[in-house]
């Protein structure tokens, strides 16, 4: 086997790394003038200064109780409040079993946080047909109310993406999962605020 050319290398790869740091620094300016944008249309504010304390808290409550399995969040940003409601991008690391473990376990999201009841629990999919899909290996489907309510709402809401919703410890976390990463537009933004809106009203403490 013949040695490598150490310069031509180097001339392959030079290119390349500039063009990802390019597109990511393009990324990151674009998830931002989204998510300022989407929070001056409403006529809310951005709270960075709540990031750290988030990250915490969303670990926290919705890590797995089980061996195998690792759900955290972190690099978050653009903080929208709106009441107790919380809508963010970051990145979560999600990964279910070591067989479905990807390369990447990292998913950028835009999410929102809000309380509820907290008879409500589950972790599940609603795809754009409308099925309910369980997140949880092992768990055949979630908790027949909480995910026909949540199915309704979307519907009404008219969401153009699937979406993932998660129910647990008297908080509800969702977010869209666009086919393609970063595909979310500011009515898809707006579309989130509704749901979760209609979510917290349908799932809230008056409902326990």
């Amino acid at each position: 086997m013949t040695q490598g050319n150490p310069g031509l290398v180097f001339a392959i790869l030079v290119p390349i790394l500039l063009a990802v740091g390019v597109y990511l620094l393009w990324y990151s300016r674009r998830r931002n003038e989204l998510m300022e944008a989407f929070a001056s249309s409403h006529g809310l504010a951005v709270h960075a200064e709540l990031a750290a304390g988030l990250e915490e808290r969303l670990t926290r409550l919705f890590d797995f109780d089980r061996t195998m399995m690792v759900r955290s969040f972190g690099q978050l940003k653009n903080i929208v409040k709106d009441g107790d409601i919380l809508i963010f991008n970051g990145v979560e690391l999600l990964s279910l079993t070591p067989l479905t473990r990807s390369n990447n376990p990292h998913f950028a999201r835009i999410a929102a946080l809000f309380p509820i009841s907290g008879k409500h629990s589950g972790f599940f999919n609603v795809d754009k047909s409308g099925a309910i899909i369980s997140r949880v290996p092992g768990e055949i489907r979630p908790d027949e109310n909480t995910a026909q309510i949540v199915k309704r709402t979307v519907t009404e809401a008219g969401a153009r993406h699937s979406l993932s919703a998660t129910f647990k410890g008297g908080y509800g976390l969702i977010y869209f999962q666009p086919l393609v990463t970063g595909g979310e537009n500011i009515a898809d933004l707006d579309c989130l605020l509704r749901l979760t809106r209609s979510l917290k009203s349908a799932l809230g403490t008056k409902a326990a």
